[in-house]
């Protein structure tokens, strides 16, 4: 991810920063080092029934370190937010080798900046993250997802917009394309019809509000258009959201996008993706591409009015451009 830096001196290796290093279950709130796998640390947390609320792809081999450096979140964002939303402190080590402290291990922090947040999608060029420490949410008692299939892609927009202004609180809303729909559907062993485009909403909670708000979502999509539908629960849920996540139409080179619109302009195909992009308000970034394709194109876009901001922050914190030179907005 990022554009190709201009050099490369040495690579430092953060594996074997891979401990726990506070766990308050009480506060909610935990300390790993950045080296740890995301699964190892879920995997603890889960045994005292909360989690860091990241569902990243690839989550099973993501580093903490790996997810907060490239800001990277999966489906369930849209309940609770990204992974800035949840880092309350960290330890970084910084280009001139002071180690400091930003932050504290308490939700509730003082005013002024928030110097752990600005870390998360900097692609390690302001500094080199060494520990995180997370507020912590509870894992919901129950959770289910409703996948309705629908004819023409219109329907689908018009009921997530309902869905989004009703009173159900859903953990993760995803719209798939008829392809992608098919073959996450084959990967999970559910019938599906080709041509059909693919809504799926998971619902956390107890049990009895899930089963509530499935069924409130059942009538939504059949009222909206929808033709059918499956409830997936347990592996079948699971396997659902993680074939969602690390979705991909093949091996092979290509390039990975990340655009950023409104929901009613996701329909509108163009052939300069990223100047529809600007035009409606939004942005483009290239997340995946072979180092030729960076070279010829600019991955990240217009940097926008913040650059000169971005500027000051590389200068004050990597004068001499030691890390990561090259691979941010604007060759930051």
């Amino acid at each position: 991810m990022g554009g190709v830096p201009e050099r490369l001196d040495i690579v430092v290796g953060l594996s074997r920063l891979n401990a726990l290093v506070d766990y308050v279950p009480e506060d909610m709130t935990a300390t790993f080092q950045v080296g740890m796998l995301l699964k190892d640390a879920q995997a603890i947390l889960g045994q005292r029934g909360q989690w860091i609320a990241l569902d990243p792809p690839y989550a099973d081999r993501a580093t903490v370190g790996g997810v907060l450096a490239t800001n990277s979140s999966g489906p369930r964002r849209l309940r609770y937010g990204a992974a800035r939303d949840f880092l309350i402190a960290t330890r970084v080590v910084h280009a001139d080798g002071k180690i400091t402290k930003g932050g504290a291990k308490v939700v509730k922090n003082v005013t002024g900046y928030d110097i752990p947040k600005m870390h998360v999608g900097a692609l390690g060029t302001l500094g080199i993250l060494a520990e995180a420490t997370f507020r912590l949410y509870p894992i919901p008692p129950a959770e289910k997802t409703y996948l309705a299939a629908f004819p023409p892609v219109e329907s689908e927009q018009r009921v997530i917009a309902q869905l989004l202004d009703s009173s159900l609180v859903p953990n993760a809303v995803e719209l798939l394309d008829r392809e992608a729909a098919r073959q996450i559907a084959g990967q999970v062993g559910l019938p599906w019809q080709a041509g059909h485009y693919g809504l799926a909403v998971a619902i956390g909670s107890v049990p009895e509000a899930v089963d509530a708000q499935i069924a409130a979502l059942r009538t939504l999509c059949g009222n909206g258009g929808g033709l059918h539908g499956h409830v997936l629960d347990g592996d079948t849920h699971h396997g659902f959201w993680r074939a969602v996540r690390n979705f991909t139409f093949g091996d092979g080179q290509r390039a990975v996008l990340k655009a950023s619109v409104l929901l009613a302009k996701v329909s509108e195909a163009v052939n300069t993706l990223r100047a529809f992009t600007r035009e409606a308000g939004g942005s483009l970034v290239v997340l995946e591409a072979p180092p030729e394709v960076k070279a010829r194109v600019d991955v990240w876009g217009p940097a926008g009015s913040a650059f000169s901001l971005m500027q000051r922050l590389k200068e004050q914190f990597d004068p001499q451009r030691i890390l990561n030179p090259g691979r941010f907005v604007g060759g930051l």
